[in-house]
């Protein structure tokens, strides 16, 4: 299973709630395909839509005295583009430095876009979107509220990804905001869990970007400077795989049933926000009754 542990671990979200019951019987699973077996690796495969790619190097990173000096060296170093994509994103200290991070790479003619999810970002500071455009950058805005499109508000871009030069990738769990400073030892920060990324499956995680990118009116991204080349970084298989209301694509349920169908030993779940359907908690209990540690 630990080889499997950071792929599974690299989902890239959108927050929605599937239709449980009739989703769940158009999206069968294999019970006998077992954790750590080719018949589990196709299934994943088969659920994420997604193939696994070989070479990666995925890096944990722990909270925030971790996560942004590792993202803004990355920031720093890029040549080409940065594509950026956050639910988060709230003006203060994080922000400003992200923000000046980005203006000077823009303002050196290194391409940016960003999208910002219109709810989470709701406090992103005036200030710091004019910063960014002055400087070139091509900010976008995740279904902002509009009457002829207020069916869709609830559907929110919860993906948090960042691509610099197409080779390095950040994904997981931290925003831009002054709640994933520090190292979670106060009231006041987040602990959270973010993955620096090298490696063939950061294409994936460009597309999963280009996806909403595409969504928000922007050109799709295309060429060596966002799809270049990639060589092997490091020895893990993995796999970055989106789902999407909008599109009825509601591939994570898919591979946390067919996770849970094929785990035999344990299953540990850590997540800020617990709310499975009922073919999801139906998997949970079939675990348990299979002597599964949950």
């Amino acid at each position: 299973m630990r080889r499997f542990f950071p792929a599974l671990f690299s989902v890239i979200l959108v927050a929605s709630c599937a239709p449980g019951g009739k989703i769940a019987r158009s999206q069968p699973i294999v019970p006998s395909a077992k954790t750590g077996t080719s018949a589990f690796e196709n299934a994943i495969a088969k659920a994420g839509k997604m193939p696994w790619v070989n070479g990666n190097d995925i890096q944990t990173l722990v909270n925030g005295d971790e996560i942004f000096p590792a993202m803004f060296e990355a920031i720093r170093s890029a040549k080409k583009s940065i594509t950026f994509e956050t639910y988060v994103f709230a003006n203060g200290q994080a922000a400003y430095r992200f923000v000046s991070a980005i203006c000077e790479r823009a303002r050196a003619g290194v391409k940016v876009h960003i999208i910002l999810d219109a709810t989470g970002a709701i406090h992103r500071g005036k200030k710091n979107m004019e910063r960014m455009r002055q400087a070139g950058v091509d900010v976008r805005i995740y279904h902002p509220f509009t009457i002829p499109y207020i069916h869709r508000f609830n559907n929110r871009d919860h993906r948090k990804i960042m691509v610099v030069d197409g080779k390095i990738a950040f994904c997981g769990g931290a925003g831009i905001a002054d709640a994933w400073l520090g190292n979670a030892d106060t009231k006041k920060h987040w602990r959270d869990t973010h993955y620096r990324v090298t490696g063939p499956v950061v294409a994936q995680l460009q597309h999963g970007f280009n996806e909403n990118w595409v969504k928000t009116g922007g050109p799709r991204l295309s060429g060596p400077d966002y799809f270049p080349p990639l060589r092997r970084t490091g020895h893990l298989r993995a796999q970055a795989f989106n789902a999407s209301p909008t599109d009825k694509n509601y591939t994570i349920p898919h591979v946390f049933r067919q996770a849970f169908a094929s785990a035999r030993k344990s299953i540990v779940i850590q997540n800020s926000y617990f709310l499975p359907d009922r073919p999801m908690m139906n998997a949970i209990l079939d675990a348990r009754k299979r002597g599964v540690h949950v």
